[in-house]
């Protein structure tokens, strides 16, 4: 057990981190330990535990995305829809589309590009009649089928996402 320099035993966290255990002393003026030097220590703790987090596995990182991808699948049927507005064209470059749908989230749920995309993508997978992508040439663009039954879909939709929240939920560390 390392102690500080007057000798008494340092906390536990402190002796559990590696990062505080190559340090030679927790306080060099005091005898014991500061409510500064307690909380730094936490602080390194919890910055160790999300170090651990961050370099876990990336299939992890990946099954959480496409379960953060699922759960928003009615929000992306709603921001495809809100882009191709309610008349004129069915085509558009999935680039297009993506910028639109990223545009348009940011009043409610502030979508990035990527989640844009990847919400995007799961809605290609799971709505089918709906929308579908095709590539003219060198661009890929999207098409909107106007006639699909927008209800049947969103409850598909909707079951799809609460399963994913469930599941994401289920598999949480926290829980």
């Amino acid at each position: 057990v390392s102690t500080c320099c007057s000798g008494r035993p340092r906390c536990r966290p402190c002796n559990t981190m590696p990062i505080v255990r190559s340090l030679p002393t927790v306080c060099n003026t005091h005898n014991r330990m500061t409510t500064t030097s307690y909380f730094f220590c936490h602080m390194l703790q919890t910055l160790q535990r999300n170090a651990q987090k961050a370099q876990q596995s990336p299939a992890l990182k990946a099954e959480a995305d496409l379960l953060q991808s699922q759960r928003m699948l009615p929000q992306a049927m709603d921001l495809v829809r809100a882009a191709f507005g309610l008349k004129g064209p069915v085509v558009k470059q999935r680039e297009e589309l993506v910028e639109l749908m990223r545009q348009k989230s940011s009043l409610s749920i502030a979508l990035s590009t990527s989640e844009a995309a990847r919400a995007l993508q799961q809605l290609l997978q799971h709505a089918p009649e709906m929308i579908t992508q095709e590539q003219q040439g060198d661009v890929w663009v999207i098409r909107l089928r106007r006639t699909a039954d927008v209800n049947a879909i969103r409850m598909r939709l909707c079951s799809i996402a609460c399963q994913a929240a469930r599941s994401s939920t289920a598999s949480s560390p926290t829980r």
